[in-house]
């Protein structure tokens, strides 16, 4: 196994997405690693309003540690669907990078993300994990996260 980081060594770094292009590369790749490869266009539209909505309803974050960057966040403020006066965190994307899994860095930042939405006065954090994402549900679960609901689509032809 390899080693473990101390979770005080991990931490997040707001990212300037328009003005740093590796933050849409790796999300995209993040993308392509869940078998999930939206359109081009969809990409953009995406980035497009991340950029309008960072540091307002929307937040993304780097992992940082020692330096390097180990993963990436999105964070959103909403309000609860059910008790509109409580406001929810929902971590929208949620990735390590390739050769910092396994060593204990996905539980840090999963911890910093909390920290972060708590001291935003959330009072919970939702997520969502396609269905076919067994390592996501081992995290989360092993996290602390429960299932709440299970959310289907019905296509309309």
């Amino acid at each position: 196994m390899a080693n473990r980081i101390p979770m005080s060594e991990v931490r997040l770094a707001a990212a300037a997405v328009g003005a740093d292009p590796e933050f849409g590369t790796r999300l995209a790749a993040y993308w392509r690693d869940l078998g999930v490869e939206p359109p081009a266009a969809w990409h953009l539209q995406y980035m497009r309003r991340l950029l309008v909505e960072n540091g307002r309803s929307r937040h993304a974050f780097w992992g940082e540690c020692a330096g390097a960057r180990v993963g990436l966040a999105i964070l959103r403020l909403e309000e609860d669907w059910m008790w509109p006066a409580r406001r929810v965190g929902h971590i929208a994307e949620f990735t390590v990078f390739q050769p910092w899994r396994r060593q204990g860095l996905g539980r840090a930042m999963a911890w910093a993300c909390c920290d972060w939405l708590r001291a935003q006065g959330c009072a919970s954090i939702e997520l969502d994990v396609l269905p076919g994402n067994v390592r996501a549900h081992a995290f989360w679960t092993a996290v602390g996260g429960e299932a709440i609901c299970v959310r289907m689509r019905l296509p309309l032809r």
